[in-house]
């Protein structure tokens, strides 16, 4: 592979300027893209990288943990909300959505947790080889640089700083505190492979500041020659030969532009994103498709189906009998997982001891 000799873009300004081809086109440079992106890249493979958002700015809702409730609703979100449902009073709902490099892993709460063993092997388990977590393990290693070092479930070195949040508010110990009491195990390190109890919180913050995956992954190598990176672009159509797909075709600026891969096409859109551009490009339930106008290439009922989100409950409130101060981490820094009943293999809920000043 030869390296791409046409300008690096942050963000290009002359879509002009694109090669013709590249060995790689990756869709969307949320979190995984990032990733993908980089390990392309260190291979020496020309990677073309094309977000529809931004590449951020200095807004303190991107960098200060405290503030990180400032994105929903700003530039750097899509602003989607869920239709309203009988299920919910008839209510629309938020759906908090990254639109920049860095994608969500931009704009949430800085929460570090890899769940519970169960949920990997049971993955595997249901027909998806690499996924237990013997497998993925590695992986969650190389990611980090635990505060503690290496050890035999944490990684150090890795591009993402983690940390436990210390200095905790006094809303975040209260928690703790009152979990200890009820008997919940105290956790020193939540990301271990059965976490079950209270503790403090891993974040994924240095020295106060947002450990991003742009920051982490992408930027250090915004410079390389065999990366092209284009923000501002939405990408609208898979160009396809039969059922392979070819290349992309995007909207910069209010034109169309196209770009052909000549190894693949990676799709890291997100859970939205991905099944809408395969939808618009004729991959889907082929009778839903057609009567929308949209050429069906290739049946696959499943696309568009099954969008699971978690459930987020905020309903008991404390008034505090003396002055707190200011908010302190990404606005929790404590958090509990335990079980709804005593029958359970793992545990089904997560309290988070949310900090507001009103």
């Amino acid at each position: 592979m030869t390296r791409q000799e046409t300008p690096q873009a942050a963000g290009i300004r002359d879509v002009g300027l694109l090669a013709r081809s590249y060995d790689y086109i990756l869709v969307g440079a949320g979190s995984a893209g990032c990733v993908v992106a980089r390990r392309l890249v260190d291979a020496e493979a020309t990677v073309l990288l094309v977000e529809a958002g931004g590449q951020g700015g200095r807004d303190a809702g991107l960098s200060n943990p405290p503030r990180w409730v400032e994105n929903f609703g700003s530039r750097y979100d899509w602003a989607y909300r869920y239709e309203p449902s009988p299920h919910v009073f008839g209510r629309s709902i938020k759906l908090g959505l990254g639109k920049m490099l860095g994608g969500s892993g931009s704009i949430n709460g800085m929460i570090w947790a890899r769940g519970d063993r169960s949920d990997y092997d049971g993955w595997a388990a249901a027909g998806n080889p690499g996924w237990d977590f013997h497998s993925v393990l590695p992986l969650f290693k190389q990611s980090e640089d635990w505060e503690d070092g290496a050890s035999e479930f944490r990684g150090s070195g890795g591009p993402i700083h983690v940390e436990r949040a210390r200095d905790l508010h006094p809303v975040a110990a209260a928690l703790i505190e009152a979990g200890r009491s009820f008997g919940m195990p105290y956790l020193d390190d939540l990301n271990v492979p059965e976490p079950e109890g209270v503790g403090p919180m891993n974040v994924n913050v240095r020295g106060g500041v947002r450990s991003s995956p742009a920051g982490a992954y992408l930027r250090p190598v915004m410079g390389r020659k065999n990366l092209t990176v284009v923000t501002g672009a939405q990408v609208v159509r898979l160009t396809l030969s039969r059922t392979r797909c070819t290349g992309v075709e995007f909207l910069w600026e209010g034109r169309r532009h196209s770009a052909h891969a000549s190894r693949e096409v990676i799709l890291c859109a997100g859970a939205i994103h991905t099944p809408r551009l395969l939808l618009l490009s004729g991959i889907g339930p082929q009778g839903e498709l057609a009567p929308l106008g949209i050429a069906p290439t290739l049946d696959l009922p499943g696309v568009g189906r099954n969008l699971q989100d978690h459930v987020l409950l905020a309903g008991l409130c404390f008034e505090a009998k003396y002055p707190l101060p200011p908010p302190r981490h990404n606005l929790a820094g404590s958090v509990a997982l335990w079980k709804s009943r005593p029958d359970l293999a793992v545990p089904d809920l997560e309290f988070l001891p949310v900090q507001i000043r009103t």
